[in-house]
């Protein structure tokens, strides 16, 4: 049995538009360069913009048969021809200057051919980020603009309808589970519908064939969907709103009148759903750029708030001199450091690097820190200190909460060094001819359940320099070996013997930044104590 298309559904499908290359270099420009090259070689250099030798309009043009005639391609960054040099005898050469050799014309049509690749690429790219900067473009709310979506949608449906002659429109959007369809704006239709229970999207065919891609044209009463019924509605186009990934629901224009949509009509109503589309992006871009600021502001009072928990004013002393510094990858970071001056005129001094992802070693450092200033008659005593510590981490949290701490004790009247080292941080005790690299436990706090660290004793003589450092200060440096890293890492500081101690904390932060910005985007902190000579 023959069955007849119905004529009342009409599908209009929108052909995918061919993207156009990127225009090459004026033509009077180079017209007037080949008459230039003309006058002053005597051969006639023509360039050709996208050639094809052997094509029929190009043998019309020059006469290629020649035996002195030559092509010089011109070629882009990926050595496609652009276009190219066809060189050849011009008819005046016999009273131009003294003609130039063929050998010699070609390597000039090869550098001004070199020289219109550099000038295309050039104008190509300065084409491509002409565009991407427009997307750079802030999206600020307007002072006369409608201060709800809800005006907004429907002064465009208004617009939309009455642009094609149509007394209704509706704007349907589906779900997150792309199940349903909700009226979410409506002109020309009652308000009431706006309660309506969801569509479901099983079963809508206009609805289903419209979010393919295609816009549906209704001008048969008789196949208008059931939610119609009941109203004033004897034609309809049906057209996607979506993105340019994503569909996001359909735009119904509804006459009271029997009639037919023709290709221009159908393109407006697209151009109308795609307005609705770019209003709802909007929206959604505007609340996110209004969480992303609250966002950014609360990083910003975290990393304030942190920054103040960390010490300014180093201890007062003609005999020693201290300075530190942390440079937290992120806004925030699980590095400090921290010194205090004891009741016994030591000065106490630690480094500190809790593990973690940013706001978790930032939380973690908080506890640290806030335990070693509830400890203070602790400081004297490293090792006992750092038992004190791990016992915290360990009970406090459920195994989720780890540090690595350098805590050592000066006794600045006779040099005496106490400290005690444990996970990634590391000390340098440098001296004006040697340097020892003061090391500890390997595990970080907070990993077992009891600990037992000792307390190491040095001596910080007249002209030495104590160096602490979390681990992050080594991270631009791990394509070397260990031992190569040790090695630069002293004998940069040999460099800075001399210099103040909030100047060599200032070059080792500047250090551990580089060479490799990749692998140096890590917390580091560095800490300085120096006897003077």
């Amino acid at each position: 049995m023959t069955h007849s298309i119905p004529d009342y559904l009409k599908l209009h499908i929108e052909e995918t538009p061919v993207l156009a290359d990127f225009p090459t270099a004026a033509p009077d420009l180079l017209t007037t360069l080949s008459d230039a090259l003309l006058q002053a070689t005597g051969w006639s250099m023509q360039y050709l913009d996208h050639p094809d030798p052997t094509s029929s309009n190009a043998e019309e043009t020059l006469d290629l048969s020649e035996t002195q005639a030559a092509i010089i391609p011109v070629l882009d960054t990926v050595q496609q021809p652009i276009g190219q040099f066809v060189i050849h005898p011009g008819k005046s050469q016999q009273t131009g200057p003294a003609a130039t050799t063929l050998t010699a014309a070609k390597q000039l049509a090869s550098a001004i051919g070199g020289l219109i690749s550099m000038l295309e690429q050039s104008r190509e790219t300065v084409w491509k980020q002409e565009a991407e900067l427009a997307t750079g473009i802030p999206v600020t709310v307007r002072k006369d603009e409608e201060t709800h979506l809800a005006a907004r949608l429907e002064s465009i449906l208004r617009c939309g309808a009455e642009a094609v002659g149509c007394q209704a429109a509706a704007a349907y959007l589906l779900d997150d589970d792309t199940s349903y369809l909700k009226l979410r704006s409506c002109w020309g239709l009652p308000k009431q519908r706006l309660l309506d229970p969801p569509r479901p999207l099983q079963g809508a065919s206009t609805d289903l064939e419209a979010l393919v891609g295609h816009s549906v044209i209704l001008k048969d009463p008789s196949c208008l969907p059931d939610w119609l019924s009941g109203e004033n509605v004897q034609a309809a186009v049906c057209v996607p709103i979506s993105s340019p990934t994503v569909p996001l629901g359909t735009l119904w224009i509804l006459s009271d009148t029997a009639r037919s949509f023709d290709h221009h009509e159908s393109n407006l109503v697209e151009m109308v759903a795609g307005r609705i589309s770019a209003e709802l992006e909007r929206e959604i871009l505007l609340h996110q750029q209004v969480g992303v600021h609250q966002q950014e502001r609360q990083w910003q009072h975290a990393m304030a708030w942190q920054e103040n928990r960390l010490p300014k004013n180093p201890p007062l002393s003609n005999n020693w001199k201290i300075a530190a510094a942390t440079h937290q990858a992120e806004h925030i970071g699980g590095d400090f450091y921290d010194w205090n001056l004891l009741a016994d005129d030591s000065l106490a001094v630690v480094v500190g690097d809790a593990c973690g992802s940013t706001i978790e070693s930032a939380l973690t450092a908080t506890t640290v820190q806030a335990s070693l200033r509830a400890q203070t008659d602790l400081l004297r005593q490293p090792g006992e200190l750092l038992n004190h510590i791990n016992r915290l981490l360990w009970t406090g949290c459920t195994g989720d909460q780890f540090a690595s701490l350098f805590a050592a004790a000066i006794d600045q009247s006779t040099g005496k060094l106490q400290y005690t080292a444990v996970g990634e941080v590391g000390g340098i005790l440098l001296r004006p001819t040697t340097a020892r690299w003061l090391t500890g436990n390997p595990l970080a706090l907070g990993t077992q359940e009891t600990s037992d660290y000792e307390t190491v004793v040095e001596q910080l003589a007249a002209g030495d320099t104590l160096v602490l450092f979390s681990e992050g200060l080594l991270a631009g440096h791990r394509q070397h070996d260990t031992k190569a890293i040790q090695e630069a890492l002293v004998a940069f500081l040999r460099q800075l013997k001399d210099v103040p101690a909030d100047e060599m904390v200032d070059a080792l932060i500047q250090w551990g930044q580089t060479p490799d910005q990749s692998l140096s985007a890590e917390d580091h902190t560095v800490l300085v104590v120096q006897r003077a000579g």
